[in-house]
């Protein structure tokens, strides 16, 4: 949508520029046979001089025993460069560590957090939570008129009485279905449900999910690839963790997002887990978000 005011229109269309020129310089990279990244020749002569061959030897700083570190002991290159070619573009000003006072995993970098404040109902589904609902309960507090669904089995693992005691007394709902694809890892009974279907059955399927967020142990590939065909399924705001180093699943997902018009804004390594790279967070917000934080940001309302 255009500003009725001409400066804020000017503002708001030189961001715009910075960010497809910046965009479009990190999708020169190539995914080559599913394993490594390659930029154009005259860009990775200039300046990247890197043996894809190369190896990098963790076995020494290993620990044995208790607390061992559990993963790969040699990492190629390839492995280690997979993320390295999809970076922030949208710099969102209104930016949130939610929740702020939290030491360790869990916590999520929010883009516009005041703006989806000020939704009358905003929706909000959170794909993935195994047992730590702490994330939930801060936007809960933040946004005390959403409507809030947590889906995935947690009971199989115990968890399950005391999240519920958690979400329930604030009107969190609670759904022990797996989204999309069940986890190779996992071996329960518990249903499989496509996210069309369960925004169906909880007639959400005409609404737009405010804020999504999804950690789902590397389904999460074929569950993006289904909801961004087409852009069938539309959200403001997505916090994601991508699992894995297949280029060619990153390429596909991140070519998609660029197609329903969505914006990396953060990127942040998981240093508790994954070798920091294995594992990646990412949080995307689509254009029209963009704007109305950009709006808010600048007096542009």
């Amino acid at each position: 949508a255009a500003f009725t005011n001409p400066k804020c229109q000017r503002m708001w269309d030189a961001k715009l520029a910075q960010y497809i020129a910046l965009r479009d310089a990190h999708r020169q990279v190539v995914c080559v046979n599913g394993k490594g990244l390659v930029y154009p020749e005259k860009f990775t002569k200039d300046f990247h001089n890197y043996n894809e061959d190369e190896i990098v030897d963790y076995s020494k700083s290993a620990r044995k025993g208790k607390g061992a570190i559990k993963g790969p002991q040699t990492l190629p290159y390839w492995q280690r460069a997979t993320y390295d070619a999809w970076w922030p573009e949208w710099m969102c000003e209104d930016t949130q560590r939610i929740p702020i006072r939290l030491l360790g995993d869990g916590a999520k970098w929010m883009c516009g957090l005041d703006v989806l404040e000020r939704i009358e109902s905003p929706l909000v589904y959170s794909l993935g939570c195994n047992g730590d609902v702490m994330w939930e309960m801060d936007v809960r507090k933040r946004m005390p008129r959403a409507e809030m669904h947590v889906f995935g089995p947690i009971t199989h693992k115990g968890w399950g009485t005391k999240v519920k005691q958690v979400i329930d007394p604030v009107n969190i709902s609670l759904h022990e279905i797996w989204v999309h694809s069940k986890p190779a890892m996992d071996e329960s009974n518990f249903p499989v449900q496509s996210l069309p279907k369960i925004m169906q059955q909880l007639q959400h399927e005409t609404r737009v999910i405010d804020l999504l967020k999804v950690d789902l142990e590397r389904t999460e590939w074929a569950l993006f690839t289904d909801i961004l065909a087409n852009c069938r399924v539309r959200f403001r705001h997505l916090n994601v963790l991508l699992h894995g180093v297949d280029c060619k699943e990153h390429e596909r997902f991140f070519a998609l997002l660029d197609q329903c018009q969505y914006m990396i804004t953060y990127k942040e390594t998981n240093h508790w887990g994954c070798f920091g790279f294995l594992c990646v967070e990412y949080t995307i917000v689509s254009l029209a978000h963009a704007q109305a934080e950009f709006a808010m940001s600048h007096g542009c309302e």
